[in-house]
């Protein structure tokens, strides 16, 4: 006895044939749906990020007014912003970090001097370099920078450079 093989009905095709179309079109709609969400997001982040940038630097000019200026001592160093020394006083930066969940760096070069950064030991992050590529794209263009994902001790932030 032979078997018969089982045809596809009409049916079947003209599912296949409307659903296929459907398909393809619902996996582009979602991956331009989720590429520019992120590309949105990471405006909003970074929109964000520089208005607490300017708002840090307006609040440390009335606090403190007059340049920043840098003091290299014994080996030590001592960022100055007028008369007053920020390296050491944490409490504007912890104030911020404890309102708004944001970390803040101050760098002298490529070397983190103020930072509330914390290593895996609970330390500051104080002395720890910048990664090459923001010394490259910030201190060496005199530009501001912003990256979506930059990794920092063993966590990834949204992290905004500026000169």
């Amino acid at each position: 006895m032979s078997q018969l093989k089982p045809q596809k009905s009409l049916y079947g095709k003209l599912l296949a044939m409307t659903l296929t179309p459907l398909l393809v079109l619902a996996v582009v709609i979602t991956s331009f749906s989720a590429h520019s969400f992120a590309n949105t997001m990471n405006e909003e982040v970074k929109k964000g990020l520089m208005d607490l940038n300017s708002t840090i630097l307006t609040l440390y000019d009335h606090l403190y007014p007059g340049d920043y200026t840098v003091v290299e001592q014994d080996g030590a160093l001592y960022l100055l912003k007028g008369e007053h020394q920020i390296n050491g006083d944490f409490s504007i930066i912890d104030t911020i970090k404890k309102n708004t969940g944001v970390d803040v760096t101050f760098f002298y070069r490529d070397i983190r001097v103020i930072t509330t950064l914390t290593g895996s030991d609970g330390n500051r992050m104080i002395g720890t370099k910048v990664n090459a590529v923001v010394t490259r794209d910030v201190l060496e263009t005199g530009e501001a920078a912003f990256y979506p994902s930059v990794a920092i001790g063993e966590n990834n932030y949204f992290a905004y450079y500026a000169p």
